[in-house]
């Protein structure tokens, strides 16, 4: 809950959730319960196909698309040994990836919502690049790593498909 005339996003989509994560608080316990969702997230998403279609995996010109890339867990892997991250290197290299639909799937997104082959390819397309984006942006929200929002990493994760790894992280922890 941000104030009485704004919500946060998870409040929107997942309230229960949005109140489970208010309860965590703020500071240092905020911090490592987001970067345990993270990387139990990502490690999830690197193995996760973007979408699957009635032929299997999307699959885009450099091969299966998958929601995270292995690059992702290696930033991840810096950050955790504290190890300076160049971001403007990481931003280049996640807009390159699928023709730079991973920052901006609404440039692949279906113009029609028929049943023809085309549209539903265009349709899984767009989900794959959508969940891949999502991910992307939970990971950047690590470029301030003293305060990254658990909100915002969780929404991310959950819009992205992943509320089962959130919802079992949390339960662990």
């Amino acid at each position: 809950m941000l104030d009485g005339a704004h919500q946060h996003r998870l409040a929107t989509i997942d309230p229960a959730l949005a109140q489970q994560i208010a309860s965590v608080g703020t500071g240092p316990a905020s911090i490592s319960v987001a970067a345990v969702i993270t990387r139990s997230v990502v490690e999830s998403a690197v193995a996760t196909a973007g979408a699957v279609g009635p032929d299997g995996p999307v699959r885009g010109a450099d091969g299966p698309i998958h929601v995270a890339e292995a690059a992702d867990l290696s930033l991840l892997n810096q950050l955790s040994q504290g190890v300076a991250v160049d971001w403007d290197s990481y931003d280049a290299e996640v807009a390159q990836r699928h023709d730079g639909n991973a920052t901006s799937p609404h440039m692949n997104g279906p113009l029609d919502l028929d049943d023809s082959a085309d549209s539903l390819r265009q349709r899984l397309l767009y989900m794959a690049f959508y969940r891949t984006a999502l991910i992307a942006e939970l990971i950047r929200f690590w470029r301030q790593p003293a305060s990254p929002a658990l909100a915002d990493i969780v929404y991310c994760a959950v819009a992205a498909g992943f509320k089962p790894i959130v919802t079992s992280t949390l339960n662990s922890i």
